[in-house]
């Protein structure tokens, strides 16, 4: 019903100032009408935990995923990914951070992991604190990220600042935080193969993921919430400065 509706929603507000994450949000802004000169993107900050000392990589290379558990999350493409490469390459484990609003979904992706014969190499980490989060990802390789659609991609933004390059689906939102080939790849197809392909592409390939993960924390770089404040505050005293 909400798909259906959403955009109906948006002719009441043709004429509001839209503040948005992404360009691809962006653009869809303006496919439900709303004008160019009425969206604003200003790009989410990301806080950064200083860990008291450098994190050493899992002793076992290691994929980390870091969202809530959920179908539009991607989860089971994730698992159903890390079964398949898991075969070929003995020597990986996956680390899943974060937690289901549904306790049965929870039990339901627990029982995916029997059925795909990886719970010796898979590890629930539920919800953590934010220092815990930033010591996971510190020890990770790469993070993988197969959302059906994200408004910016905030965990993104958080592995690339420790060096971290993320493999995503190339969705509305992910195509902005994650810059293919430059801080993480993007997937040809979305499915569990393309995450497959991307992943052992970024595994086997150690220049490339060198390269990945220098310019993933550079990136990383250009994301702070003092900024987005600053830009958002000034838009806000624009706007009330043309209607006053």
């Amino acid at each position: 019903l909400g798909f259906l509706i959403e955009g109906l929603f948006f002719i009441f507000y043709r004429g509001i100032p839209f503040i948005t994450s992404s360009p691809s949000v962006a653009k869809e802004l303006k496919e439900y009408g709303i004008g160019e000169n009425n969206i604003h993107i200003i790009h989410h900050g990301v806080s950064v935990i200083k860990l008291d000392k450098k994190q050493e990589k899992n002793k076992i290379p290691t994929i980390i995923y870091l969202a809530q558990l959920s179908q539009d999350k991607g989860i089971e493409d994730a698992l159903n990914a890390f079964a398949v490469i898991s075969k070929k390459n003995e020597n990986l484990l996956f680390w899943v951070v974060g937690k289901s609003k549904d306790a049965s979904y929870e039990r339901q992706i627990k029982n995916l992991t029997r059925r795909l014969n990886i719970v010796p190499r898979v590890e629930f980490f539920g919800f953590v604190s934010e220092k815990e989060k930033f010591e996971l990802l510190s020890k990770s390789l790469i993070l993988i990220h197969p959302s059906v659609r994200e408004a910016w991609g905030l965990n993104v933004i958080e592995a690339n600042s420790v060096g971290i390059p993320a493999v995503g689906y190339n969705v509305t939102g992910l195509r902005d935080s994650i810059l293919h080939m430059k801080t993480g790849i993007l997937t040809k197809e979305n499915t569990p193969q393309g995450l497959v392909d991307s992943l052992s592409l970024l595994i086997e390939d150690k220049d490339l993921y060198e390269r990945l993960s220098r310019n993933a924390i550079e990136w990383s770089k250009n994301f702070s919430w003092s900024k987005a404040g600053e830009m958002s505050w000034r838009l806000i005293k624009n706007i009330y400065a043309k209607k006053n």
